[in-house]
């Protein structure tokens, strides 16, 4: 999924028994969902994500999950809960350097940082995320 081959990463994600077995397998699916212009489905799937893993999935930080969902209220023209959710994402990575969660969603991503730099009460160190 990471290097661009949604058809490889869909059809891994079925082999493996589908997203509704395992908790990372959900995580890619809601990628997929984004990448296939769902976003309303992929914002569905990451909020579910993140009422029953609140502390993140096994081996994976709870941050992707907020990242897809910021991103999917983006593109389902929801800036402002967007914002809100980027921004605390932001406000999460800080702390641990956690700079690679963002890079993974590249491109797509970089209107919505650049709104919560434009716009969000972070600090001076928060920023350099955006």
């Amino acid at each position: 999924m990471r290097q661009g081959d949604c058809a490889s990463a869909e059809r891994a994600v079925n082999e493996a028994g589908g997203s509704e077995t395992h908790a990372f397998l959900a995580l890619v699916r809601a990628a997929l969902l984004l990448e296939q212009e769902s976003a309303r489905r992929g914002a569905d799937l990451s909020r579910d994500l993140l009422q029953r893993y609140p502390q993140g999935l096994y081996l994976e930080p709870s941050l992707g999950a907020r990242i897809l969902l910021a991103l999917a209220l983006f593109r389902q023209h929801q800036a402002n809960l967007a914002r809100q959710m980027m921004a605390s994402a932001v406000r999460l990575a800080y702390p641990e350097g956690l700079l690679r969660p963002f890079l993974d969603y590249g491109r797509s991503g970089a209107p919505l940082l650049t709104l919560v730099l434009q716009t969000s009460n972070l600090t001076v160190e928060a920023r350099f995320l955006c």
